[in-house]
């Protein structure tokens, strides 16, 4: 138990929903509220409204359930914190300076204090070290990825607002609880009831629930997201849909119509009556099925975001004028006006490779467009479509730029050719810096990119030297990417300018706004829904559909893409299906396993033994892998003295996939081993030398597959970390592991190259019966395969020591079964005649006191 820290908040009895919005002065001190809402009224939608503006400022909103960390995020905090682990007050202590270096010593030893309780608790449990470590692991990310800019914010006088959404799972609850004991208010809405949460706190300890009011039902889909830009309350506003349509209609047209006529200009929701059936009829709601897709219309600064969620087509939503911005240099006059997305037919990628001439017949109207595709409509073509739609824009002689994950920052001498003064106000700066972009082979392109330069800068409201370091930078990239977008300073046919990712800064949303604003089609492409996006804008057409994938590398090569038949697409969304969140699973579906050595009775092995990994306790999909229960056991002695029976129970443990060792030492350092004297130079500063080994002449896994390989190696890197075995990286231990873990009996690799996650689980039986000493080759063998996922039972009638002689620590579950039995002989186990009547494991191998 930990001692009573005064540092930690306290959460206390909520009163009043209005004490939520007071300070720890107003509240008397250290004291935070932590509450659940499962019911709707007219008090709780202006509390919900009100503290939203609240989260807004200093919170953080959770509107569904906190994902896993993903691959690259584990692989940043491993690089940064590393994934060892202590239950160690000290050691968790350095990791949260290494990771969270924000936080001030106050807030990180409140965050540690809150943390270990946890950690402790989770460990009262039954939680062994690698249960725990996984979940220490994702709450540092979860701290990192989620938190962090609260986390920063503890401990002031102004609390930290947390809105959760949806049902709890266990972690997220718990580490909702460690942000109120730092210092934050929780708020829990309940959409679906109160009966989820009561199965993670039965006793209702950890929070409040509010009963205030009518106790109405949630409305049906609702979200507190609707509201997140919303002003006022519900009951005083019209539906989304007609709230577009009075606001297009009372305000002035502020671009070019589609149609000419003045009586078409002023009902502009009307203009697309000739638009295609599809674009019509296209849904928002992404629950409907694989290929639906939301439509979003989203708001610079200072502007309203809206997510639409009514029949209206693409185009009926892109019509409507948007927020007139600041404009300082009304002289800029052109030649031609914008005409984004006002053409769309709502098919993306085919409106992307219409001519000029195809989108609308105005002379002085310069039809590009500006949308953002995220998510992929179909999971297995995504990068077959990519590179086909590529090769077709290219066979239109269309000139295109691509710019993958992150636009290059300016270089030093790339900013040293801007000119640039001392400013006093933005007007003064702006007017300095467009005469770095000058184009005199286009005059009226340059016109264009001055006014959509002043345009977007023109709303900014930041300080002046912000404002300015950004304008440098837009300076910099415009006279970077103009000359490669208009290589023959023509303006007839619109160059396209793809970003393949996310803008996951406010300055690359500020380019591609400018770039949206020339004669230039933007595309930004990006088939993961997880990446953070900072880009909105009034012209700016939203697609997205409801599949994710990895951001990985944009097609450009045949060679890089595949393409399958309808008949093979058919099977793979049949396996999406089938094997997804139902329990049923492919042939070797996980690529990974973290292995968790579960204690157990000795009465239960027998009935685990056989069991399929699926089917074990504690057996759990995180993600890309498995929680994996396996067994590490050693029975000692023999009850009753009864050798016969001993033998017969033990060859019941015999399946097809069980390793029979039965004789002591197994591996000697005189055993012949090919890779022996090379691997010396296998390491480099504790770390595998992957590559070299995989080309070392010596190694003799090749044949295994791909991903097996690379999952053997990540577990011999995790052995060699744990320092389990006495004298690693301090007697060149390290050197005989390597040995022993490449040069593996062929049998037991053609288990591990056929050993599937969820099902079968291969196995190793060790049987001593003499004095016979194991040797550190035999410790070292047994300890990786238990690491691989390996059971391994080890049979000792003498109760001698076996392979924990080099062992650190215990790896294992020791039985004690009975009376020390000597000198017994091992026989031929798998052609033992049968007795007659069997006996459970349990009356041989009785579970000792």
């Amino acid at each position: 138990m930990l001692p009573d820290n005064d540092t930690i908040y306290t959460r206390i009895q909520l009163n009043s929903l209005e004490d939520y919005f007071k300070t720890f002065e107003e509240r008397g001190g250290r004291r935070v509220y932590m509450c659940r809402l499962d019911s709707w009224g007219g008090e709780i939608e202006n509390f919900l409204r009100t503290y939203l503006e609240k989260v807004k400022v200093n919170g953080v909103y959770l509107k569904s359930r906190i994902a896993n960390p993903d691959e690259k995020q584990l692989a940043f905090y491993d690089e940064i914190a590393g994934l060892d682990f202590k239950m160690e007050r000290q050691f968790l202590g350095d990791k949260l300076k290494l990771w969270l270096p924000r936080l001030v010593p106050d807030q990180r030893e409140r965050l540690l204090y809150a943390l270990e309780r946890i950690l402790l608790e989770l460990k009262a449990m039954g939680k062994n070290e690698n249960m725990l470590r996984n979940a220490y692991i994702k709450f540092m990310c979860w701290f990192y990825y989620k938190f962090e800019r609260i986390l920063i914010q503890t401990g002031k006088e102004q609390v930290p607002k947390i809105l959760y959404e949806g049902e709890n799972s266990d972690y997220e609850l718990k580490v909702l609880r460690i942000l109120s004991e730092i210092g934050c208010d929780v708020v829990m809405v309940e959409k679906n009831g109160d009966a989820g949460y009561k199965k993670l706190d039965p006793d209702f300890k950890y929070s409040q629930l509010v009963e205030k009011g009518e106790r109405a039902a949630f409305p049906e889909n609702f979200s507190s997201a609707l509201w997140f830009a919303g002003p006022g309350p519900s009951a005083a506003r019209p539906p989304v849909s007609q709230r577009l349509i009075q606001q297009n209609s009372s305000m002035p047209q502020s671009r070019p119509a589609l149609q000419g006529s003045s009586a078409q200009q002023d009902r502009p929701l009307q203009q697309n009556s000739s638009a295609p059936e599809s674009a019509k009829q296209e849904k928002t709601d992404t629950a409907t099925g694989p290929g639906r897709m939301n439509i979003r219309l989203s708001r610079g600064p200072g502007e309203e975001s809206r997510t639409e969620s009514s029949q209206a087509s693409p185009v009926q939503m892109m019509s409507g004028p948007s927020a007139p911005a600041r404009n300082l240099f009304p002289q800029i006059q052109t030649a031609g006006d914008m005409g984004t997305n006002i053409w769309l037919s709502g098919d993306i990628w085919k409106d992307s490779l219409k001519k000029a001439g195809d989108r609308g017949d105005k002379k002085d109207i310069y039809y590009n467009l500006f949308v953002k595709i995220k998510g992929a409509e179909d999971k297995n073509r995504y990068e077959s479509q990519l590179l086909k739609w590529k090769l077709k824009l290219s066979a239109l002689h269309r000139k295109s730029v691509l710019v993958q994950k992150v636009i290059p920052m300016p270089a030093v001498d790339e900013v040293q050719k801007i000119r640039r003064g001392n400013y006093t106000d933005v007007r003064q700066m702006m007017s300095s810096l467009i005469m770095n972009l000058a184009f005199p082979r286009n005059k009226e392109l340059e016109k264009l990119i001055h006014k959509a330069f002043t345009e977007v800068l023109g709303q900014e409201t930041d300080k002046l030297q912000i404002i300015t370091n950004r304008a440098v930078c837009m300076t910099v990239w415009l006279n970077r990417y103009i000359p490669q977008l208009f290589e023959q300073w023509k303006l007839d046919e619109a160059p396209v300018f793809i970003y393949y990712g996310s803008c996951k800064n406010d300055n690359e949303a500020m380019f591609v706004r400018i770039l949206s604003r020339i004669p230039v089609d933007v595309m930004v492409i990006s088939p993961d829904l997880e990446g953070e996006d900072k880009l909105k804008d009034s012209r700016l057409f939203e697609k997205v559909y409801e599949n994710s994938l990895p951001l990985g590398k944009f097609p450009e090569q045949l060679n890089e893409v595949t393409f399958q038949t309808a008949a093979y697409n058919a099977e793979q969304d049949l396996n999406s299906m089938m094997y997804e969140d139902t329990g049923i699973y492919r042939n070797r579906q996980f690529k990974r396993a973290i292995p968790v050595p579960i204690h157990t009775t000795v009465e239960e092995i027998k009935i685990l033994w056989k069991e399929e990994a699926k089917y074990r306790p504690d057996f759990e999909v995180l993600d890309d892998r498995v929680m994996l229960p396996v067994i590490f056991s050693k029975i000692s002695g023999v009850q009753n003295g009864d050798r016969d029976g001993y033998w017969q129970e033990a060859a019941k443990l015999l399946t097809p996939e069980t390793f029979l060792i039965k004789h002591l030492p197994y591996i000697t350092s005189e055993t012949y081993n090919p890779i022996k004297k090379h691997v010396v130079s296998f390491l480099k500063n504790g770390k595998l030398a992957v590559n070299k080994i995989k080309q070392s002449p010596a190694y003799q896994y090749g044949f295994i597959r791909e991903d097996m390989q690379d999952y053997m190696f990540d577990k011999l890197q995790q052995l060699l970390d744990s320092r389990i075995i006495t004298g690693t990286f301090t007697q060149g231990v390290e050197y005989t592991i390597l040995a022993v873990a490449l040069n593996l009996n062929k049998e037991i690799l053609r288990w591990i190259q056929k050993f599937d996650f969820t099902k079968e689980i291969p196995k190793v039986v060790l049987v001593n019966t003499t004095e016979a000493l194991c040797s550190l080759e035999d410790s070292i063998m047994t300890a990786f395969l238990s690491m691989l996922g390996f059971d391994v039972l080890l049979l000792i009638p003498t109760g001698y020591q076996s392979v924990e002689r080099f062992y650190c620590r215990p790896l294992f579950t020791e039985h004690q079964a009975g009376d020390y039995i000597y000198d017994m002989t091992v026989p031929d186990l798998y052609n033992l005649p049968t007795r007659f009547g069997e006996e459970l494991l349990g009356k041989i191998f009785r579970r000792g006191r």
